[in-house]
């Protein structure tokens, strides 16, 4: 049996047939030349309001607080960023963002959900980016401090947590 060119005369003839008919049907724009100044007139700045005036303008309006979708009672901790204290870089969680205030550890949400701890905190919303060992079990979650010893200090606390 004789083998088939797949790139034969009358193949290559039929792809470029097919090519220029899905060519026609696709609608051609043409792009308009991008001009750039180095400076903007002034009447380019008399639709915008001025310092002085951005200053007298309403702010935005308040943002109510979010109800939260779900309580639960847990115990809370402390920690911080000591090596004895972590594994791995003591400073990256590990959802690999950077502890800082509002860092949460607990290992029974996704990383980013959204927390309050009302009793202590009111509104201040923390986000859990952090896991705790796996022995910790469910009902115990953890709070990033910036020292070894604001975390002694917290100790434990049973706290209402609402996730938002």
């Amino acid at each position: 049996m004789k083998a088939k060119k797949v790139f034969s005369k009358e193949n290559i003839i039929t792809f470029i047939s097919i090519l220029s008919l899905i060519n026609l049907g696709i609608p051609q724009t043409s792009a308009k030349p991008i001009v750039i100044r180095e400076t903007p007139s002034n009447n380019e700045y008399q639709n915008y309001a001025s310092f002085e005036q951005i200053k007298k303008m309403p702010g935005l309006p308040a943002v109510k607080n979010r109800p939260a979708r779900k309580h639960i009672n847990l115990t809370v901790t402390a920690y911080s960023s000591s090596p004895d204290e972590c594994s791995g870089n003591p400073f990256i969680t590990a959802s690999g963002q950077r502890v800082g205030d509002g860092t949460l550890a607990y290992n029974y949400l996704p990383f980013g959900t959204k927390v309050r701890f009302p009793e202590v905190y009111g509104d201040k919303i923390f986000t859990v980016t952090d896991r705790m060992a796996s022995y910790k079990g469910k009902y115990i979650a953890d709070i990033w401090m910036p020292s070894k010893q604001e975390a002694k200090n917290w100790g434990v606390k049973i706290l209402k947590m609402e996730i938002l």
